[in-house]
């Protein structure tokens, strides 16, 4: 068996385990997959005392898996989403990682080490299985797993093993690497250098190790810079299997000289390598039964976890797959069932932010939204609730953007951005020294982020267009230095949208790179708020170039995916996009009129009652652009389209929105009805009213 490899026989080995070396019986452990299932299941499960709807969970966990399986929700970011929900508290639930037992791979590995042949183990698994091996075999070992392990490698002594725990170890929930971003940043300097070194001295043997990680980056720790000093290595390929691309090209850097896949289970090959080398020892036996009770122990750690933060890791979850409109009704449904000790720890205040945002994305109350959800809700009159409570019973999820407990940093963002879409931007209009005096905390860099995303919607409604832009730029900095890809695509969109108003060529060029950018972060993440966020910025940049079709086009699909998700407000700003579109597509001359005309009315009719009875902020460019529409293309009455101009322009100074008002003021003077529309205003019964 050796000959098959290009190891000598006389350096030494570095054996690199991955995931399916602690699969095999009798330890068991569960690969990847099959853990974020164990996860979901066991999440679920204790959620059973909030007596949510069984068709939620036939719903909402198939379609998890099913986009996983589609390679469109990798387990990676499932992870990121829960550990960003409830922190440390994920990577605690991974400590059920583990076995009491090891199996023929770590076996052979240790008599291996035993005898010299073995110096060093690297291990992306978290368990403890190399190390029960190791002691039972009576091999002198130590477990390296965080940064100062790693810093201190160096020292390691002699006739010591170094188990080298790359992604950490479920004995420190602190040290483990699991989710994408994580991932992303890569390792430490001192882990990297430390493995450079080793791989100059011995030859490695990739064992039960599928490669992935070299297919998101191609020098995975250091691999590839170390190609021309290391020795070599030999990749077990599982019998059945394909190798992954990241892990050929590697093979094709380091050369047909040093590096060989073979195609052996890992467990066989490290087997027939102790008895080619007539090593002294006893046939491996298995000391408890196979099977590992991976539900059981997830259970036990998940009875321990705050029931509001199952719900957060679960409606995280639900969201980011696309199902938004499931996660309000599970929102909607743990508040009204909650219990009274789900007021204990930092889980109510995480999931009163999540259960505002729900709210301020969306704008529906209690009873829409169950009805969206497919739960409609009877409307029992009951009575005029006390001043002040009217929420309390109608809209919750409003309701409890002000509850004490509700203390996050980013809460008050999300309060700013209700005011900014309800035409009233009390906090907002004060950014940023105002606004930092209503935050109970010190914002962290991903709720500066939060809230830079949230201000950008402001920057764009009320024409504060060179504090929005440094303020996204900040947070752009902010999420690439965090690895952060799906918050940067947003921000990126943003700001593409910010540029678009700047009209400098060298900006619009650099927004137009931006909304590119964001496009592709949001197709590798398949998110279809990520989607239509940077479909609404390219088609912004299709409509100032002049190309209509692809403007239409875009701007279209935009609103299909809001009007998925029902997030209102957004849906809203990709119409009044839509009919800047419009009076593109009117200008050509070839243009079918007729056609364009049934969709503005079409735009008109299914936008009107969102924007004046929920999402005001948007009234006056919408008008204006309304009536720009009829006066140029229309035969309609002069004061059908005198009366647009001046709703326009009179809700543009009540909402203090002057920059618009100085706008439609100006067209209105060119378009010689200044006077007529003024007196209009005048006539009328004074402002209108904010809706």
């Amino acid at each position: 068996m050796v000959e098959k490899t290009l190891f000598d026989g006389e350096e030494g080995l570095i054996i690199f385990a991955g995931a399916g070396c602690s699969m095999a019986p009798p330890s068991s452990l569960p690969g990847w997959d099959d853990l974020n299932d164990a996860i979901l299941e066991t999440l679920w499960d204790r959620l059973e005392e909030y007596r949510i709807t069984k068709g939620f969970r036939e719903k909402i966990l198939p379609a998890i898996k099913k986009r996983r399986t589609e390679g469109t929700f990798p387990p990676d970011y499932q992870a990121q989403l829960m550990a960003e929900r409830v922190g440390l508290n994920y990577f605690e639930l991974l400590g059920a990682v583990d076995s009491e037992t090891y199996n023929p791979v770590q076996y052979h590995t240790a008599l291996l080490a035993k005898e010299g042949i073995v110096k060093v183990v690297v291990t992306t698994n978290f368990d403890r299985n190399f190390e029960r091996a190791f002691d039972a075999v009576g091999v002198p070992f130590k477990a390296y797993f965080d940064e100062d392990g790693f810093n201190s490698l160096a020292e390691n002594g002699k006739n010591v093993i170094p188990i080298i725990k790359i992604h950490g170890s479920c004995s420190s929930p602190e040290s483990m690497i699991d989710t994408r971003k994580q991932r992303l940043k890569g390792r430490s300097a001192a882990l990297e250098k430390a493995l450079h070194q080793l791989l100059e001295k011995y030859h490695v043997i990739f064992s039960g190790f599928s490669g992935a990680d070299f297919d998101e980056h191609d020098n995975y720790l250091g691999f590839r810079d170390a190609a021309p000093e290391g020795k070599g290595f030999t990749y077990l390929l599982f019998p059945g299997s394909k190798m992954r691309p990241g892990m050929q090209k590697l093979i094709r850097v380091w050369g047909a000289d040093k590096a060989v896949a073979v195609e052996y289970d890992p467990a066989r090959y490290l087997q027939e390598m102790v008895e080619e080398l007539a090593i002294d020892h006893l046939p491996f036996q298995a000391d408890r039964e196979e099977g590992f009770p991976i539900k059981e122990k997830l259970k036990a750690r998940i009875d321990d976890l705050q029931t509001m933060d199952a719900i957060n890791m679960l409606t995280a979850l639900t969201e980011s797959y696309g199902d938004e409109v499931s996660a309000r009704f599970l929102y909607d449904k743990t508040w009204k069932n909650r219990l009274h000790e789900d007021y204990e720890g930092e889980g109510i205040s995480r999931f009163l932010l999540n259960y505002g945002r729900s709210f301020v994305f969306n704008f529906q109350n209690r009873l829409e939204r169950a009805d969206s959800a497919g739960v409609p809700i009877a409307n029992i009159p009951m009575g005029q609730p006390p001043e002040g409570a009217e929420n309390y019973f109608k809209n919750p999820a409003l309701q409890n953007l002000k509850h004490t407990k509700n203390t996050s940093p980013e809460t008050v963002g999300l309060i700013a951005l209700a005011q900014t879409y309800m035409a009233n931007p009390i906090l907002f209009s004060q950014f940023p020294e105002g606004f930092a005096q209503n935050l109970q905390a010190r914002p962290t860099p991903i709720e500066l982020a939060d809230i830079a995303y949230y201000y950008s919607h402001y920057a764009m409604i009320y024409a504060d267009l060179e504090t929005g832009i440094d303020c996204v730029n900040q947070a752009i900095l902010y999420m690439e230095e965090d690895c952060d890809e799906p918050r940067l695509s947003r921000l990126l969109s943003r700001r593409a949208l910010i540029k678009s108003r700047l009209h400098l060529e060298e900006v619009i060029a650099s927004g137009h790179d931006d909304a590119h950018r964001a496009r592709k972060l949001a197709e590798k993440y398949h998110e279809p708020v990520l989607l239509a966020l940077s479909e609404l910025a390219l088609a912004t940049y299709a409509r100032k170039r002049g190309d209509f079709p692809e403007a239409l086009d875009r701007v279209q699909s935009a609103m299909q995916r809001f009007s998925a998700l029902l997030r209102i407000p957004q849906y809203v700003e990709c119409a009044v996009e839509r009919l800047k579109i419009l009076l593109v597509g009117f200008g050509n001359e070839a243009a079918d009129r007729e056609r364009l005309l049934e969709t503005v009315q079409q735009t008109i009719s299914r936008v009107n009652p969102y924007i004046t009875e929920r999402i005001p902020a948007f009234e006056p460019e919408y008008c204006y652009l309304v009536g720009m529409i009829y006066i140029h293309y229309t035969d309609a009455p002069e004061n059908t389209c005198l009366a647009w101009f001046a709703d326009a322009l009179s809700l543009a100074r009540q909402y203090g929105q002057e920059r618009n008002a100085a706008y439609f003021r100006e067209t209105c003077a060119q378009l010689e009805i200044l006077e007529e529309v003024e007196a209009m205003i005048h006539r009328s019964r004074g402002p209108r009213q904010p809706h």
